[in-house]
């Protein structure tokens, strides 16, 4: 049994190491709100929520995320006592709706907590423990430079050995980007694979002719191509006898409930997990679970997390039924600083399961003090 003593929250920011451009803008900051649980023994574990900027990928933001933690959480989960993060989970899902950032934060410490104080690594506290013991990692490509692009990719599968390579499309005309996205996947045909990501760019008429110029272009997949409102409109997409290309989804699923009715209606060929959208690191557990029972593959999303962060979707990915489609936990790579003493690396494309007790990682405590003074 775990009493916990206090939760605390703190804010950093921390900037892109290079523009991330979406469908519905740029983005060039994260804002990271660290979250710390300290038990009665004096035990801390240690967890995360990012937000890309503002409310602009989904409706929460940092100073929402920051108070939902310490003006709501905090003195409701304050001396009580939990057997484990299953219990826990459930008290958060008692106390407020939505708000998938600060559950996700407050979930990992816990599972860093309980990790600490049992020994246990974190992939092994999750589910029915570790499946995997690396995890593979693509790497996203810019969309506006074709030469650039591919220096970019030749120089990643050369440092890093990356398989996979994403690009956010929606941005300009789409018989612009499936040209683009073709020259590509063509020029890694056999070395790494190519998916785009449209982040809801299109409605169902128009996806209709651009998702089949995508998979013309020898693109291996697609994801989330119309609004996540409309799982009808997927499914129709994916019952086109021409379609061939693998959707997967993305914003929609919101919980385990959402999932459900998009694997009912398989609208999607894959999901991506994202625990911050999912409402919990429980939560993708319960979508991943969803997906496996109706045959659709998973692939491992991220919200461009630090590396404490990464190691909790590492031991998070680690442990669901499927990850067909990799992950794409590079967030440490995205961004200009970092939270941990020794940085996550990815070696021959993969990211190996840390073996430390919890998530594995120890703080930095300068460099957060220094990224906590640029809030």
């Amino acid at each position: 049994m775990i009493r916990i003593q206090k939760i605390e929250a703190q804010r950093l920011n921390l900037r892109l190491r290079k523009t991330l451009r979406m469908s519905f803008g740029e983005i060039n900051e994260q804002h990271v709100l660290l979250v710390r649980t300290t038990d009665v023994d004096g035990v801390q574990g240690v967890g995360e929520a990012g937000v890309m900027s503002g409310p602009y990928w989904n409706a929460d933001t940092i100073e929402g995320t920051h108070a939902v933690v310490t003006r709501y959480a905090a003195p409701w989960l304050e001396g009580r006592d939990f057997a484990n993060l299953t219990e826990y989970s459930q008290m958060l899902h008692k106390l407020f709706r939505g708000n998938g950032s600060a559950r996700t934060a407050l979930e990992m410490s816990f599972l860093d907590l309980e990790g600490k104080k049992s020994g246990r690594r974190a992939a092994d506290l999750l589910g029915d423990g570790a499946r995997r013991t690396q995890i593979p990692v693509g790497w996203t490509l810019g969309s506006n430079d074709l030469g650039l692009a591919i220096e970019d990719g030749e120089r990643v599968i050369n440092e890093r050995g990356h398989r996979m390579f994403k690009l956010k499309v929606g941005i300009v005309e789409p018989e612009k980007e499936a040209e683009y996205a073709g020259a590509i996947a063509r020029h890694f045909q056999g070395r790494a694979r190519v998916l785009v990501d449209a982040n809801q760019a299109w409605s169902y008429a128009e996806a209709r002719d651009i998702v089949l110029r995508f998979q013309d272009a020898g693109v291996a997949a697609i994801e989330q191509p119309t609004p996540g409102h409309d799982p009808i409109a997927m499914r129709r997409l994916r019952e086109e006898t021409a379609f061939r290309i693998p959707i997967i989804a993305d914003e929609p699923l919101t919980g385990p409930s959402v999932a459900k009715l998009h694997a009912t209606h398989q609208s999607a060929t894959a999901f991506a997990l994202k625990p911050q959208r999912d409402g919990g690191l429980m939560a993708s557990l319960k979508t991943a679970a969803i997906a496996q029972n109706a045959g659709i593959q998973c692939y491992g999303g991220t919200m461009l997390e630090t590396s404490i962060g990464t190691a909790a979707l590492l031991a998070l990915y680690a442990s669901v039924p499927d990850l067909s489609w990799g992950s794409e936990l590079f967030g440490p790579l995205r961004l200009d600083g970092d939270t941990t003493t020794e940085p996550l690396l990815i070696r021959d494309g993969h990211l190996q399961l840390p073996e430390g007790p919890g998530l594995g990682v120890t703080l930095d405590e300068d460099r957060i003090r220094h990224l906590a003074s640029l809030s």
